[in-house]
């Protein structure tokens, strides 16, 4: 069974993503922090990731060039609830990272 990392400082939106993977098949770990994503990333393999961008202290960013240097291969995708210009350049310096997508979920 493939295994889903959410990371997602959002309760709520953490819930619904783990509830809709795992209505689709995917077992679902989450945390609402990166330190606690840390914490549970130690001595264990994930299939691929799902961080939120922006978040208190360490952004999604940062995760994301953290998670590359434990696994160059993993699949990662990044979702953010507001979406700003300047966010367009920082996304574009992290493609090469391995972020294959940027989900953009507004919540307005």
């Amino acid at each position: 069974m493939v295994t889903v990392f959410v990371l997602e400082d959002d309760r709520d939106l953490n819930a619904v993503i783990c509830r809709h993977l795992e209505m689709n098949g995917y077992h679902t770990v989450s945390c609402l922090s990166v330190q606690d994503a840390y914490d549970a990333m130690e001595n264990t393999h994930y299939d691929a990731f799902i961080s939120d961008i922006m978040m208190p202290g360490e952004d999604g960013f940062s995760f994301a060039r953290e998670i590359r240097t434990r696994d160059a291969d993993v699949f990662i995708t990044g979702i953010r609830a507001k979406f700003a210009a300047c966010d367009a350049f920082r996304i574009e310096s992290v493609r090469g990272l391995g972020y294959r997508a940027v989900i953009i979920a507004n919540h307005e």
